[in-house]
């Protein structure tokens, strides 16, 4: 098999694990949504500013991602990185898709709560892991993370607590879903990102590097 059908079947095998990573991704967040624990703070800020101006949660999901691109190159002093933007465009039209197929159901009672909001951790764990694997380009709010990173000389561990913290501030000024589980996502995220990636690194690497 020629070198260039080789590279091109392992472009096609990380774009299907993108998407299927971005897939879960976007069904994780649409559980923790509708859980009533508790969004991701920069979840939150895209679901309070669809109910105080309107649109869908994943076109808000998409404007936000394109400010915080701009931010990040003002801050570097650099051309935007826009093809973050796919990410974005993927998971905003994956919220919106399985908000449409959670609407009428109502999580009660505390129990069921976190129960729902737990399934929702793991996979999104899993999305990420699977999407970070690809070695594709990074969401824009990673994108920002790693942008404070370096124009601050922060560690990765501070560079993503302000991150999270700005978005928190907004989600709560733009009354988002933000509770104790907003928090939870914050301590525990990474650990379970962590986890699945060292599932799926043997299972996936073996499909998307060079020697496959």
């Amino acid at each position: 098999m020629s070198k260039k059908l080789n590279d091109k079947r392992i472009l096609i095998k990380r774009i299907l694990f993108f998407i299927l990573g971005i897939a879960a991704t976007a069904l994780g967040v649409s559980l923790t949504i509708i859980s009533n624990f508790g969004a991701g703070s920069w979840d939150a800020l895209s679901v309070g500013l669809s109910n105080t101006f309107g649109l869908t949660v994943g076109t808000w999901v998409v404007i936000v991602a394109v400010i915080l691109i701009i931010a990040s190159g003002i801050l570097l002093k650099k051309i935007p990185r826009f093809s973050t933007l796919l990410t974005s465009f993927v998971t905003g039209a994956g919220i919106d898709l399985w908000l449409a197929v959670f609407r009428g159901i109502k999580v009660t009672g505390i129990v069921n709560e976190f129960l729902v909001f737990m399934g929702g951790i793991i996979i999104i764990g899993f999305g990420v892991a699977m999407v970070v694997l690809t070695e594709l380009p990074p969401g824009p709010i990673d994108y920002f993370m790693l942008v404070l990173k370096e124009r601050f000389n922060l560690s990765l561990g501070v560079a993503k607590t302000i991150s999270e913290a700005i978005g928190l501030i907004l989600g709560l000024t733009f009354h988002g879903p933000i509770g104790i589980g907003s928090i939870v996502i914050v301590i525990i995220m990474g650990p379970v990102i962590h986890f699945f990636s060292k599932i799926l690194t043997p299972k996936i690497s073996k499909h998307i590097n060079r020697a496959a």
